[in-house]
Formats: structure tokens, sequence, C-alpha cells
């Protein structure tokens, strides 16, 4: 769902390559695939990083990376003056984002103004505030095969935590239930 949430995000963005892409929460599972499709797409792409995760992030093709948390805004407003051509918001960090935004581009939303997490558009009309569930792209086989093609090719690299046997599966639901995973536990049958 992550794979496909990232493809419709880089799909309905349509930036020409050259173009810069802000991902916001690109440690995560769904902000690590935004890089490395936005990359695969020919993007400059920019990522936040917590300074442990920095190699992380640049290992998924982030060409800059800005500390993540307060001040991110300011951070790549000092990078691009007039801002990113395009924010995708994986952290769910909101409204305070919209001005890494250049007037004109568009920023990326995971979650409605009605749900928990969720926030308004920008009501200036500066930016435009699109919002992408992986739902708009059900039934879409032709891009489930497509995140398939792309991970077989090695160029989306799926997040896995850790790996359990069918026998393993009540230690992979405690290991999740107790929260702080990276990645995802997968489950071998």
């Amino acid at each position: 769902m992550n794979g496909l949430t990232a493809l419709w995000t880089i799909d309905l963005l349509g930036l020409p390559g050259g173009s810069v892409l802000a991902v916001a929460g690109a440690a995560g599972t769904l902000g690590s695939y935004l890089v490395q499709l936005a990359e695969q797409a020919g993007l400059t792409v920019i990522a936040d990083a917590a300074p442990a995760d920095e190699d992380l992030v640049r290992g998924f093709g982030a060409d800059k990376i800005v500390a993540r948390g307060s001040g991110i805004t300011e951070r790549l407003r000092a990078l691009y003056p007039h801002g990113v051509d395009a924010l995708a918001d994986a952290a769910l960090i909101g409204p305070a984002l919209f001005g890494a935004v250049r007037d004109g581009g568009t920023f990326v939303r995971f979650r409605s103004a009605g749900e928990p997490g969720g926030y308004e558009s920008d009501a200036t009309g500066r930016i435009a505030v699109r919002t992408t569930f992986v739902p708009d792209y059900a039934g879409r086989t032709d891009k489930l095969h497509q995140i398939r093609e792309l991970a077989e090719a090695g160029v989306l690299i799926p997040r896995v935590a850790q790996t359990y046997s069918a026998d393993e599966a009540a230690a992979a639901h405690r290991r999740l239930a107790a929260g702080g995973v990276r990645g995802r536990l997968v489950i071998t049958f």
C-alpha cells in the first residue's frame, strides 16, 4: 500500500525531470518509497532526516538532506529561496510546511482534514494542496505490476525489519504492537 501511495503521488505530481521534490518523513516506509521513486523519475530530492537516519535516507537516493524537526521550512528555504516545486508530507507535519513550497507549487498530504492527523488546505491559494489515497489506484493491476517490476529491478527496495516463520506469527504481532518497528514484519509460509 505504501508503494502504491508513493507511485500515485509521483504520478499525480507529474513533475518534469530536474524538478525539486521535498519529502518530509523520508526515513519512514512511505517517505523512503517516495524518495526512491522520485529519484528514479529524475527529480531532485531533498529529504528530512534525523542525524541517525541521514545515511539511510541518502541511500534511498536523496540528493540533499535537511535536519528534521522544528524549523524544517526555514532549512528548505535556505537551500531553495524561492521554494521547492512540490513537497510530500509523509510525516504529517501539516501547514507549517506550506511555506517551503514555491508559489504555484504543489503540496501533497496523505490525510484529509477530517481524518486524525489531517489538516485543512492552504487558504491563500498560493499553492495547490492535493490529497492522495491508495484507494485511488484500486483495481489498477498495472500499477501493482509496476511496483513489482521496480522492486525486482532493485529500484524500489522494500523495507523489511524482520522475517518470521508462520509458527512465530504471535511473536511478530507482539513486536508490532510494541511499536517502534522500522520497516515491515514479514511472515513466511
